[in-house]
């Protein structure tokens, strides 16, 4: 439960006390929110390897299929909008929730692959199995 809280507040996944992004970003501006290179309590690097948050893709696409469906049962349980209205209703809703989306897969995807230790690391692990075998 604790973890989840944690994701929620966007801390740091190996200390849990550092903030992982320096601004929130603002969709109105397009101004993507900045995410800190290390964390700033225990200076841990949130990238592990170059390329690493390509995989928050991913996360963030389902989060959005997830809104957009949770959009279209909200309709047919409660509105029943016309196709055309529920498709402006969600792109803005999906729009509007870009920034969010940004910053919580990125989150999320950290929590996957970075956990309290380094040695626990499916990325760490992944790389000494690697190199023993050349």
């Amino acid at each position: 439960m604790s973890r989840l809280i944690n994701i929620l507040k966007q801390r740091c996944p190996r200390c849990e006390q550092g903030q992982a992004f320096e601004t929130k970003g603002n969709v109105f501006t397009l101004q993507m929110p900045k995410m800190h290179e290390t964390c700033p309590h225990c200076k841990d690097r949130f990238s592990v390897e170059p390329g690493f948050f390509i995989g928050a893709a991913y996360v963030s696409y389902a989060f959005t299929v997830l809104e957009m469906f949770t959009l279209l049962f909200l309709n047919m349980l409660l509105f029943n909008l016309s196709p055309n209205q529920i498709m402006l209703v969600i792109t803005i809703v999906v729009v509007s929730l870009v920034m969010v989306n940004f910053k919580y897969s990125r989150i999320v995807w950290m929590y996957l692959f970075i956990s309290k230790t380094k040695k626990q690391n499916l990325l760490y692990t992944s790389l000494a199995v690697f190199r023993q075998s050349n």
